[in-house]
């Protein structure tokens, strides 16, 4: 980095998530006062999550589904570093990257997404796909699209039975046809916890009738190269398993010093600054709200991405942050394929079919 103006401060976007996503695109249109913002993310695309099932289907180009990072960093007048962050000193203000260089800033913002906690059950870090990070799911997929293009038939597990592994279990059936069988494997007694009964039921009831096997109740024990063994001594064959359940922070926030939650997300406050140190922000599923708690979801990620652009602005003006409330239920919409989804918000007992 040049060398600038000690009234110039330094800072550093991590990660290229929607909120960060929108910031950049807010910048283009009003800077930032007195700053220099370096975007680092590992890769120059970044996929947007609510593409991801059309995609897998069929209806999205891989363009079309990714954001291009790389190049709205640019049009803000930010600098794009390609690089993956392993770490953050936050005595000395700096970043550390898996190539060992370091990156000093000023204010950082952490937009990094969470990952399935694959370490949870033996087996599955060695003989499951994970649907994060996705570029390395896509390969995956890509993969499985070659072989059945040779002719190959596929058995597709997917376990989780989240709007991610719902959605993921449509668009695969969608896309592999008949000739390959999808079976979805849920360790609760409905799908889609989250959303209400008649929802859950109309679900499943779709995933059944498009031909996807179902498995509830099904605790998943250990996976091996072709097998996923379950808690009450079943064993499930599969050419490929996919793994769609649960959220996990990365390791290395554990030796930062940032306050955390128990399960590694770093806690923030209603400012969306980290509840320990001020000039650390941190948006999107990384971050755990004391006062308000949310699931990880993307359309928080886009939300939280304006009131982090004017709360970056206010710090930088010599203002004080200002605290945001974040909706507590959302309008969803489960795609079922065929250009059709169920769509509901929150409690509400309505359900719409969305064409």
């Amino acid at each position: 980095m040049t060398q600038q103006s000690s009234a110039i401060k330094h800072l550093v976007l991590v990660g290229g998530g929607h909120s960060h996503a929108i910031v950049l695109k807010l910048m283009a249109e009003n800077v930032l006062p007195a700053v220099h913002v370096t975007v680092i993310f590992d890769t120059t695309l970044c996929p947007y999550s609510g593409m991801l099932p059309g995609l897998i289907a069929g209806y999205y180009s891989f363009e079309e589904a990714h954001i291009d990072i790389r190049r709205i960093t640019l049009e803000a007048g930010a600098s794009f570093t390609q690089g993956k962050v392993i770490g953050v000193n936050l005595d000395t203000r700096a970043v550390l990257l898996a190539d060992n260089t370091t990156m000093n800033f000023d204010l950082l913002s952490l937009n990094i997404g969470s990952t399935p906690p694959l370490g949870r059950v033996p087996g599955a870090r060695e003989h499951t796909i994970p649907v994060k990070p996705v570029p390395e799911f896509l390969h995956a997929w890509d993969r499985i699209l070659a072989e059945q293009h040779k002719g190959q038939r596929s058995k597709i597990c997917i376990v989780g039975g989240g709007a991610g592994g719902v959605e993921l279990a449509f668009s695969m059936r969608q896309r592999l046809g008949k000739e390959s069988a999808v079976h979805l494997v849920h360790n609760e007694m409905e799908l889609l916890p989250a959303h209400p009964l008649r929802v859950r039921r109309l679900v499943n009831r779709r995933l059944i009738e498009a031909g996807v096997q179902v498995s509830l109740e099904t605790a998943v024990t250990s996976f091996e190269a072709s097998a996923l063994r379950t808690a009450d001594g079943n064993s499930f064959l599969f050419d490929q398993c996919v793994w769609a359940t649960g959220a996990s922070a990365p390791d290395w926030l554990h030796g930062t010093g940032l306050a955390l939650d128990n399960r590694g997300f770093i806690q923030v406050k209603n400012t969306l600054q980290s509840l320990s140190h001020d000039f650390v922000f941190a948006v999107g599923d990384i971050a755990s709200f004391i006062d308000q708690q949310r699931p990880k979801a993307g359309v928080y990620a886009v939300r939280q991405g304006k009131p982090l652009y004017q709360n970056l602005y206010r710090l930088l003006s010599g203002q004080r942050p200002i605290e945001h409330k974040f909706q507590k239920s959302f309008l969803s919409l489960i795609g079922t394929t065929q250009g059709r989804a169920i769509g509901s918000r929150g409690g509400s007992r309505k359900i719409n079919h969305v064409q």
